[in-house]
């Protein structure tokens, strides 16, 4: 199933920091009362082989990834709301997280499992996720949601970093919930 015809295929941004743009990265989304799907198209500017983690990983962000992050809100101010962290990687490894605090406080969602579709082909990554809103726990499906599609790929100094709205500092910074967007 192809969202491409069901919702905006936007392209994500490049951080500041890159050097070197080595991928282009688009994402299409479509949220409904029982799910969020989005898909992600990464295309590879060169012939450098996919950065996959060892089996049973935790740190994908480590590696060629892309990332969901959503977050509920009662107003657009409330970036205090705990937020959902979504990843996956080309071999199909998958991490959710809720993050209660920023890099202070966070659990792992290590009996939620989104569902997947990948499809890699040399220098094409494609993949969607659908996540069901009925099976998180903690989530107050009112509000605004409010989230941020991301993209780490690539390693060392040739590292990519995207987001639907980058962070201005020097560092790439994908907890930013000031800087997610409506969705």
């Amino acid at each position: 199933m192809s969202l491409e015809n069901k919702g905006i295929k936007r392209p994500l941004l490049l951080h500041s920091s890159v050097k070197k743009k080595n991928f282009d990265v688009f994402f299409t989304y479509q949220l409904s009362k029982q799910y969020f799907a989005l898909q992600f198209d990464v295309t590879k500017r060169d012939d450098t082989s996919w950065i996959i983690p060892p089996p049973k990983t935790f740190d994908l962000w480590n590696y060629d990834v892309v990332e969901i992050f959503l977050q509920w809100r009662q107003n657009k101010d409330d970036v205090q709301a705990p937020y959902f962290e979504f990843e996956l990687c080309p071999d199909g490894q998958q991490l959710g997280l809720i993050i209660f605090r920023p890099r202070l406080s966070a659990a792992s969602l290590w009996n939620y499992t989104f569902t997947s579709q990948i499809q890699l082909e040399n220098n094409q990554w494609n993949c969607q996720m659908t996540i069901p809103w009925p099976s998180l726990p903690n989530i107050a499906e009112t509000g605004i949601l409010y989230g941020g599609a991301f993209s780490c790929l690539g390693s060392g100094h040739s590292r990519n970093y995207f987001s639907t709205n980058p962070n201005s500092q020097e560092r790439p910074d994908f907890h930013r919930p000031e800087l997610f967007i409506p969705l």
